[in-house]
């Protein structure tokens, strides 16, 4: 598997923008994964957040669904009393 340049968020979408527009040459070597790369830390910095602050909180609310969903699970697990 080949390892993913790190870029910003702002580097990427400059690069998905440019790919969009024809601007790039996509017969270069190298171009293809430059931009897949891109394409992904978008998909990131979408789902996530692009500064810290929201990577936080979304983690952190993907942290408390998890949590309340095992602990649901393990509600449902209990013995029923007799």
């Amino acid at each position: 598997m080949s390892r993913a340049i790190p870029m910003t968020a702002e580097e990427a979408a400059l690069i998905r923008q440019q790919a969009r527009r024809g601007a790039l040459d996509l017969d270069l070597p190298g171009t293809e994964r430059i931009l897949r790369d891109a394409e992904r830390t978008c998909a990131r910095a979408d789902l996530w957040g692009r500064t810290p602050a929201a990577r936080r909180q979304s983690a952190g609310v993907a942290l408390a669904i998890t949590a309340a969903s095992v602990f649901v699970v393990g509600i449902c697990m209990l013995p029923l009393p007799v």
